[in-house]
């Protein structure tokens, strides 16, 4: 038998998804001064923020492991909800 504390470490699923997802937003903050999106200057500003820029390499590297991490952990907090039923209906209605 799977005890409680076994069971409660998948239930922090959805918290690291958010927890990802605002060091997303910090890091994309943090590079929106000197990435320039247009199709001239994309790979210039790139090579920039990973060369020149203070710490560009270490917000870009952990901009880019935050966004693969969300996807992984998303992925497994949907397995987790469908598996549980913590999607249906009649849960919500049973703690009224």
């Amino acid at each position: 038998m799977v005890s409680v504390n076994n069971r409660l470490r998948f239930y922090c699923l959805g918290g690291i998804t958010l927890t990802c997802f605002l060091v997303q937003v910090a890091t994309r903050f943090a590079m929106i001064f000197y990435y320039r999106p247009t199709v001239s200057d994309a790979f210039a500003s790139v090579q920039y923020i990973m060369t020149e820029a203070n710490f560009g390499w270490l917000v870009r590297i952990v901009y880019r492991w935050s966004v693969s991490m969300m996807v992984l952990v998303m992925i497994l907090h949907v397995f987790r909800v469908y598996l549980t039923g913590g999607g249906q209906l009649t849960s919500y209605f049973m703690h009224l």
